[in-house]
């Protein structure tokens, strides 16, 4: 203080990298042997130490995912480091990137965090792999191959109860490999490819059909047709069939229809309430059985106080298959959550699960998604290049990898702060969302692909 009547100071920030707990380094400074109560071991070797580390500047190193088979290490120039970089497993220094590379396996990852950070004398600060991408190394390389044996025995013997079907007969060989490949990923799948998605489905609700009943949710003008490919295709009659389109069908409650004309309500009267009305009124003349009309016709009657009741079809009946439309799934997510349907197809997943951050019935619906066993999403379009989009998708399938939603725009999103708030309307480590994504998510076959496959014009 300039007139040195107050007990203030003003702390100089320019050292801070140099310096320890500012409690210490005045009491260094000043040669006062009292420290603060955070240290335990005796004061001279305390001060030295933390004095000698803080002189020493952070060594940062940071690992990423290069390629599908590559992670590059970019480390800052230390003569002290090099020693432990050269002597990681499989290591080499490329000349292009000026970085470090070792193979992308769960395995090199861990012996290379291991043998850095056992380097003597290093203040040293690492920037690991992100958690998901972590978990995805173990899932593709930290498997041995005796598990990897055990896996495709099973999916060998869950198609071996299907193979005599019909519909197994009719795919095509990329169609058998795609449902292999939902096998493989434990029957939660993104499908996106250009054609011969809906066999594919069909043949994955066949295989868990233990697991029935089953829920197919896509576009009300796509209901029909998913309707006639379960009949045709799958070992149900139409009466095991049902198809939600508005609300008394989704919850199985009456609908009470008041329609109003001059005061009364209109009911709707077949021929038969009326003959059994009929029972009741004996005075009814011959003539009137000439007014009849046949049996499928209706005749409006209109009675004071009358409501018509028309009762649906619950969530909870013993039906094979649900077919509900997107928009009656928003609004009833409660009662779908409560089903608890353990097989869930969801079609066109690319329109209805876009992530839309104002959407709260969608948030409220993911839950029937995240909980169910078995999901397989059908998709006409995914497109990397616009991560934000795509976070609904990969979340209800892999909750465990992507779980944080501000976490995954930071990483994948390039988010920035502005004025307005987060803007996570960039592209950031496409590599290893692209790792990711095609490892344990996505199967997208083109038509060029499966050319070969397609019958010749």
């Amino acid at each position: 203080c300039p007139t040195k009547a107050c007990g203030y100071f003003k702390w100089d920030n320019s050292a801070s990298k140099f310096t320890v707990h500012p409690t210490n380094a005045y009491a260094l400074d000043r040669g006062n042997p009292r420290l603060s109560s955070f240290h335990k071991a005796p004061i001279g070797y305390n001060v030295l130490q933390e004095s000698e580390l803080s002189q020493k500047e952070k060594t940062i190193i940071e690992f990423r995912l290069h390629s599908s088979t590559e992670i590059s290490i970019h480390a800052d120039h230390n003569p002290t480091l090099l020693p432990a970089l050269q002597k990681m497993d499989n290591s080499k220094w490329n000349d292009d990137l000026q970085k470090w590379i070792i193979p992308a396996t769960s395995h090199a990852y861990a012996r290379a965090l291991q043998q850095i950070t056992v380097a003597p004398n290093l203040n040293i600060q690492i920037k690991r792999l992100s958690n998901a991408l972590k978990q995805v190394l173990y899932e593709t390389s930290g498997q041995s191959d005796v598990s990897v044996d055990i896996v495709e025995s099973d999916v060998e013997e869950a198609i071996y109860q299907i193979r005599d079907t019909a519909l197994w007969k009719t795919l095509k060989p990329f169609q058998r490999e795609g449902v292999r490949c939902c096998l493989r990923r434990q029957g939660r799948l993104l499908l996106a490819d250009d054609m011969g998605k809906k066999l594919q489905a069909l043949v994955f609700s066949l295989v868990y059909q233990h697991a029935w009943p089953v829920l197919i949710i896509c576009p009300k003008e796509t209901q029909q047709e998913w309707f006639d490919l379960v009949v045709k295709w799958l070992p149900v009659e139409k009466e095991d069939v049902h198809i939600s389109t508005n609300k008394t069908n989704i919850l199985g409650k009456t609908r009470k229809r008041k329609t109003t004309h001059k005061g009364l309500y209109v009911k709707t009267q077949t021929k038969n309430d009326r003959n059994k009305k009929s029972k009741y009124n004996n005075t009814r003349s011959d003539s009137d059985d000439d007014d009849d009309d046949s049996d499928d016709e209706a005749q409006d009657v209109y009675e004071y106080g009358q409501e018509d009741e028309d009762e649906g079809v619950s969530l909870f009946s013993p039906h094979k298959f649900h077919i509900i439309s997107n928009e009656l799934t928003n609004r009833f997510s409660k009662e779908l959550l409560e089903r608890h349907f353990r097989v869930v197809i969801c079609d066109s997943s690319e329109e209805y699960l876009k992530f839309r951050p104002r959407a709260r019935a969608q948030k409220d619906f993911i839950p029937v998604l995240q909980n169910c066993e078995r999901l397989l999403l059908l998709s006409n379009e995914f497109d990397l290049t616009k991560p934000l989009a795509l976070y609904t998708q990969l979340s209800v399938l892999r909750r465990d990898l992507f779980s944080d939603f501000r976490r995954y725009g930071q990483h994948y999103c390039n988010a920035v702060q502005n004025v307005f708030g987060w803007d996570y309307g960039g592209t950031s480590n496409q590599v290893e969302l692209q790792y990711i994504v095609d490892n344990v998510i996505l199967l997208k076959r083109t038509k060029e692909d499966i050319q070969d496959q397609l019958p010749l014009n």
